[in-house]
């Protein structure tokens, strides 16, 4: 189970580059069709979002 941490007023998984990697594997075995997406961690957009909600 991966420690969501919470900064900037965001919620976020911290993962290295071999447990996003297995995630996306295990995604292209499903099914579903699921919308799955991947985000990366960017200082400059939560700052605009935390100005933004002000």
């Amino acid at each position: 189970m991966i420690n969501r941490l919470h900064t900037f007023g965001v919620d976020f998984d911290p993962l290295i580059m071999s447990q996003t990697v297995s995630g996306i594997i295990s995604w292209t075995g499903k099914p579903e069709n699921n919308c799955e997406y991947i985000v990366t961690f960017n200082v400059d957009h939560t700052v605009k979002l935390q100005a933004y909600l002000r």
